[in-house]
């Protein structure tokens, strides 16, 4: 039980550190011009209006709309809307 314990308050920490760098990282996207992120931040924007889906999905939805991107480049796209939602 106390090694459960120990492993989960690891996985924890390291999902909490994991979180801030993560934050850290979220500046502006280098690999889209203005038009293409104002788009993919448009489409987000819209979707989470929309409550047609949840977060979970959201990268998959968002790759769907942008087919050109990679997982990674929607990752850092959402992370970037969602760093510039929590600041509005």
């Amino acid at each position: 039980m106390l090694a459960t314990v120990a492993v989960l308050a690891f996985v924890i920490k390291r999902c909490l550190l994991s979180s801030e760098d993560d934050m850290a990282k979220s500046s502006k996207p280098d690999f889209l011009t203005e038009e293409r992120l104002l788009a993919c931040l448009m489409f987000l924007s819209k979707l989470r209006k929309s409550g047609v889906t949840n977060m979970f999905e959201i990268r998959l939805k968002l790759r769907h709309a942008f087919p050109d991107l990679t997982t990674n480049q929607a990752a850092e796209v959402l992370a970037y809307w969602m760093h510039t939602f929590a600041a509005a």
